[in-house]
Parts: structure tokens; C-alpha cells; sequence
């Protein structure tokens, strides 16, 4: 994805989360926490479509499914669970 990024958004977050993300940050080699939260949401927003293709509905669990994830070679990401 090469667009160029013209939108920022101010996201309150726990201390829980902020931690979820930044292990999720380090276990995957990744130089940012943005560039780590880009990958979450994408990840997020592709399990959300094909749930919604599927007919099966996106609940309250899907967050935590998504934090759930390694990088693997080639920058797929797997769900741990």
C-alpha cells in the first residue's frame, strides 16, 4: 500500500492496550508503534470484511483476536489461538 497518509487520529488507549500493542510491536521486528497500530487495523478491517462475507457478525472479542497475531515471512500475520 503505497498511498500516502493524509488523516491522523487522537485514540485514548489503557495501559493494558498501550502494552498489547507494543508486545505485539517487538515479538513482530516492527520500527513503530504507528507502523504497528497500521498493521492492527488492517488486519482488523480484513477479518471485519470477511466476517461480514461470510454472513458472520463482528463482536466485542474480534480486538482481542487481532492483538492475538504474529508477522511471519513475507508480512502475513497468523492468529495465535
Amino acid at each position: 500500500m503505497n498511498e500516502r497518509r493524509r488523516m491522523r487520529f487522537a485514540v485514548m488507549l489503557t495501559d493494558g492496550e498501550v502494552q498489547r500493542i507494543q508486545n505485539f510491536r517487538f515479538a513482530n521486528r516492527i520500527g513503530t508503534t504507528a507502523e504497528a497500530v497500521r498493521m492492527l487495523v488492517e488486519k482488523g478491517l480484513e477479518a471485519s470484511a470477511s466476517k461480514a462475507a461470510t454472513g458472520v457478525q463482528f463482536g466485542d472479542q474480534a480486538p482481542a483476536a487481532a492483538l492475538n497475531t504474529t508477522a511471519v515471512a513475507g508480512g502475513d500475520i497468523v492468529t495465535n489461538g
